[in-house]
């Protein structure tokens, strides 16, 4: 069921009434039929019409149980207008605005529908941004290298750094702590960070020289080239620099070279826009501990 292309008048022929808005919860959050929340068991007995009971643990829940709309006083057309026209317009509106769009005559519920919605897109967009900037392997041309670095609280430390050259510029890194450039700890870092087909250029600090393979498939040696590798290291060191060293203590260094890519990497990506569809995914699926027990709407 497309939502993106909807607009006002087809989104409220769909979404108008109490029952269609669960309905589509219940397709959300079990497209592939029912699961118990609790033993992941299949089978159920229907208390009432969106209230079920387990019959492996006799666990009862319902549609809306653990998501953001559990025990909600506001209709669920009015929540699910509200992701409309905050997905449409990029959540440029105020609660008051919203208050009036909606109509649910409380400033403090449409400022409670306001944080929830806020929340949950930071969430959605940190977790594609995450995926984007850690998952994905690195492509096209990526040139591999590693460096001597002195981390506050850690010592010196030898590191691995992978960089994407983007149209001669860097695109994407990856950075990890290694033991020797020839042990096998070096190529699993090459191998869990860059792709299979990708042209993989290796930097030879002590001669200046780069050698070239596709994947270890032939090589050559150049020195026609600007190392990418060691433009990132005075990046690096200042962003170290204006990190406490009480706080860089408290992590291993893996989680300190990921926290660097990952805020590398998010300045040049831009997430794509949240479309209604992805930010009413977010809402049904169970929310962590802390935000079950935050007061309802």
């Amino acid at each position: 069921m497309s939502t993106i292309s909807l607009n006002l008048q087809e989104f409220k022929k769909k979404f108008g009434s109490e029952e269609q808005c669960l309905d589509y919860i219940y397709y959300l959050r079990w497209e592939n039929g029912f699961r118990c929340p609790r033993c992941q068991c299949d089978k159920k007995w229907n208390i009432k019409k969106y209230k079920y009971k387990c019959r492996n643990c006799k666990y009862q829940t319902t549609v809306t149980a653990g998501t953001m709309f559990h025990n909600t006083r506001v209709p669920l057309s009015y929540w699910f207008l509200a992701i409309w026209y905050f997905t449409t317009s990029e959540g440029r509106f105020t609660a008051k605005e919203l208050e009036e769009i909606i109509g649910v005559g409380s400033s403090r519920t449409a400022q409670n529908i306001m944080r929830k919605l806020k929340n949950s897109m930071i969430r959605l967009e940190q977790k594609r941004l995450y995926e984007m900037t850690t998952q994905d392997k690195l492509q096209g041309l990526v040139e591999v290298g590693q460096e001597f670095v002195i981390i506050p609280s850690h010592g010196g430390v030898k590191i691995a750094i992978a960089v994407e050259v983007d149209k001669s510029k860097i695109g994407r890194i990856r950075m990890n702590v290694v033991r020797d450039k020839y042990s096998s700890n070096f190529n699993h870092f090459i191998e869990d960070n860059v792709d299979f087909y990708s042209m993989v250029v290796f930097y030879e600090k002590r001669t200046g020289w780069l050698k070239s393979e596709r994947y270890y498939e032939g090589n050559q040696a150049t020195t026609n080239y600007i190392s990418y590798v060691r433009k990132i290291m005075p990046k690096f060191s200042r962003w170290l620099s204006m990190k406490e060293r009480n706080i860089l203590s408290q992590f291993p260094l893996p989680d300190i070279l990921k926290g660097f890519c990952i805020e590398f990497n998010s300045n040049k990506y831009k997430v794509a826009k949240t479309s209604f569809y992805e930010l009413l995914h977010s809402t049904v699926k169970p929310l962590p501990e802390q935000l079950k027990n935050e007061r309802s709407s």
